[in-house]
């Protein structure tokens, strides 16, 4: 009896050779697609002896390592949603002391500026009843000069908190006339780009049922001939 790492060499063999072969492939005529034919039996032929060579051994290292993935997803998963918990908290209260820091910023700083112009008219007054009138009105008109306030914010060891910034669409229609217009400069995207966008938009599945007679603007069909072996 074979053993079963022998038949896997074998197999493997018999693939790469038949790749050798496939490699040297021409077809010219309808008796070369006879022969293409035939090539396509086999490799169906020797795809089945792969998996009924190989499947076992996957078959029980996949189950092994979904088994050992499942483990450690149970192990962490609760943590994982713990730690978003806490995150989402302590988001949420930063944004409520950063909005009263920056409340308690702007009124220390009114206040400051206040006690300045105060300053300022007290020495004004002062210079115009001694006489000076012209040092009054040079005192009115310099600029307030306000001491920078400052409300700390607060510190944690081993953890920062910082902004991330994203776009969100709201208005697909009026994005599509903003780049029409040049007020949005569409990028250059790639053809794999450009397939994501008919996938997401199921320009796809239009050109499916309807072929030829698809008629969207700044779209084509793209037909391709699929070969389907049956072995």
């Amino acid at each position: 009896m074979i053993e079963n790492s022998d038949k896997q060499e074998v197999v493997k063999q018999q693939s790469t050779e038949l790749m050798t072969k496939v490699q040297e492939l021409a077809i010219r005529s309808d008796e070369d697609m006879e022969h293409a034919n035939g090539f396509l039996k086999v490799i169906k032929t020797l795809r089945k002896q792969v998996k009924d060579t190989f499947g076992p051994n996957t078959k029980a290292a996949h189950d092994a390592w979904k088994s050992a993935v499942k483990l450690e997803k149970d192990a962490d998963g609760t943590l994982v949603k713990a730690e978003g918990h806490v995150k989402s908290l302590m988001a949420e209260y930063h944004a409520k002391r950063e909005k009263e820091r920056r409340e308690e910023q702007e009124r220390l700083e009114a206040e400051a500026r206040k006690k300045a112009e105060d300053k300022k008219i007290a020495l004004a007054e002062q210079a115009e009843k001694s006489g000076q009138t012209e040092v009054a009105e040079a005192i009115i008109d310099s600029p307030t000069v306000v001491e920078a306030q400052k409300v700390e914010k607060q510190k944690l060891e081993g953890t920062s908190i910082s902004y991330r910034y994203s776009a969100r669409i709201t208005d697909l229609r009026a994005v599509c006339i903003a780049i029409a217009e040049g007020t949005i400069v569409l990028p250059a995207l790639s053809e794999k780009d450009l397939d994501a966008i008919c996938s997401k938009l199921q320009f796809n599945k239009v050109a499916t049922a309807l072929k030829e007679n698809m008629k969207y603007p700044g779209v084509e069909v793209v037909k391709k001939p699929v070969v389907t072996s049956k072995g």
